[in-house]
């Protein structure tokens, strides 16, 4: 139980994949603003799940694929603090000017 199947295998692949492919059909449709929205958002977290990708093998660990995608979280999280404290150290460039 602690192992991938062939098939939970192929089944998560095809998700991160169809998640990829209905992100970018949302971005390009012509039609509806929050569909682009809502695709931009998906293009986004679809980019992050795709790096699960190797770890998505048959016979792989659950417990490999969970250590990735905690370590993908933390990655973005700090980069993302990284970001806004670049924000908020302009702005208050800015304010001294």
């Amino acid at each position: 139980m602690n192992t991938l199947t062939a098939k939970s295998a192929r089944f998560w692949r095809g998700v991160i994949l169809a998640m990829s492919i209905a992100s970018l059909v949302m971005v390009f449709q012509p039609f509806f603003m929050p569909v682009f929205a809502l695709g931009c958002v998906l293009a986004f977290v679809s980019a992050l799940v795709f790096n699960l990708m190797p770890f998505l093998q048959a016979g792989g660990q659950w417990r490999q694929v969970g250590r990735a995608a905690l370590i993908i979280c933390l990655v973005f999280a700090v980069v993302f603090a990284l970001a806004i404290a670049a924000t908020y150290g302009y702005v208050l460039y800015l304010q001294g000017k």
